[in-house]
C-alpha cells in the first residue's frame, strides 16, 4: 500500500491537476474499449486534462490511436500497486476503467446470470453510459511504410497469436494457407517480438497505428479473436475472427457470446471444424 501511494504521489507531481485513468491489464481490447467511451465519461465528470496509465508500450499505442493525451507506461507490478492505493484512499481524481476493478463493485458477477457482451459491460457498466451511446473511433492512423509490397485486394493478413487466448490447432492455419495459395494470394503473418511467421507465409510487423492501412490494402484479415481485432474493427475490408471453443472465465457463455464483433465474420472453431472460404 505504501509503495502504491508513493507511485500515485509521483504521478500527481508529474501531471499536475490531471485526472488519472487506469487500465489495469496489458490487453489491447480493454484499452480500446476504454478509449472508445472515455470521452463521454470525462465530459460528464467535467475533466479536460487527463492521463491514461497502462501496462506496456503496445497499450500506450492503442491509447494514442484515439487521443494525444498523456500516457504513462508502467510495469504490471507498479500499476497494480498504484491501483490498490487509489482504491484504498477512494481517490475522486482517479478512475479504474475495467469491470474487474474495483472488486467491490462485483460488476462481472452479472455475467453468471445474463449474457452481456464485453463492449456493453464497458459502455454501460464501467462507464455508466446509455446503451445507445456510439463509441468514439480511432483517428490517428498512419500508413504502413512498405504498403506497396502488399498486392491490393489480393492478399490475406493472418494473425494467429494472442496473449490470453488458447492457440488454434496448426492444421487450421495450414488449411487456410493452402486455400489462399491455390488462389495465388499473397499471404502474410502479422508478428511482433519473437513470434514466427506461419510456414508458407511472409512476416509482416506493422505498428498498431499502421494495421488499418495494411488490412485495407490486403483486402482480407483472418485472426484469432484478440485485441488486434478490436484495433481494426473500423477497417474497410473482409474481417474474419476465429474463436476457440471455450467458456468465458467460469461462466456458461462461450467466448463468441462475449467477444463477437458486429463488423466481423465471427466463427467458432470446434474439434470438427473444417476451413471453407465463402
Amino acid at each position: 500500500m505504501e509503495h502504491g501511494r508513493r507511485i500515485v504521489e509521483e504521478l500527481e507531481r508529474k501531471y499536475l491537476r490531471h485526472f488519472r485513468v487506469f487500465c489495469p491489464f496489458s490487453a489491447l481490447g480493454d484499452v480500446y474499449f476504454c478509449m472508445s467511451y472515455l470521452p463521454y465519461f470525462l465530459k460528464r465528470r467535467r475533466k479536460k486534462e487527463y492521463i491514461v496509465c497502462v501496462a506496456g508500450a503496445a497499450c500506450a499505442k492503442a491509447v494514442s490511436l484515439f487521443d494525444d493525451c498523456a500516457v504513462e507506461v508502467m510495469q504490471q507490478k507498479e500499476l497494480d500497486a498504484a491501483i490498490q492505493a487509489e482504491l484504498y484512499i477512494q481517490d475522486e481524481n482517479a478512475f479504474i476503467a475495467h469491470q474487474d476493478r474495483p472488486y467491490v463493485v462485483h460488476l462481472s458477477r452479472a455475467l453468471y446470470r445474463k449474457k452481456i457482451p464485453l463492449e456493453k459491460i464497458h459502455r454501460c457498466g464501467v462507464f455508466g453510459l446509455p446503451e445507445e451511446t456510439e463509441p468514439a473511433v480511432p483517428k490517428h492512423w498512419k500508413d504502413f511504410t512498405d504498403l506497396k509490397m502488399i498486392e491490393k485486394d489480393h492478399a490475406v493478413i493472418l494473425s494467429p497469436y494472442a496473449k490470453s487466448v488458447t492457440a488454434l490447432p496448426v492444421k487450421i492455419w495450414e488449411a487456410i494457407i493452402s486455400d489462399y495459395q491455390k488462389q495465388c494470394f499473397q499471404i502474410f503473418t502479422n508478428i511482433a517480438g519473437e513470434e514466427k511467421p506461419l510456414p508458407g507465409t511472409a512476416a509482416l510487423s506493422p505498428e498498431i497505428s499502421e494495421m488499418k492501412s495494411v488490412v485495407e490494402r490486403a483486402g482480407t484479415f483472418i485472426g484469432i479473436r484478440s485485441g488486434i481485432c478490436d484495433v481494426i474493427r473500423t477497417a474497410d475490408c473482409r474481417k474474419i475472427a476465429l474463436y476457440p471453443d471455450y467458456n468465458y472465465c467460469d461462466t456458461q457463455w462461450k467466448a463468441i457470446d462475449i467477444y463477437a464483433i458486429d463488423s466481423f465474420e465471427n466463427i467458432v472453431v470446434k474439434d470438427d471444424f473444417v476451413w471453407k472460404r465463402n
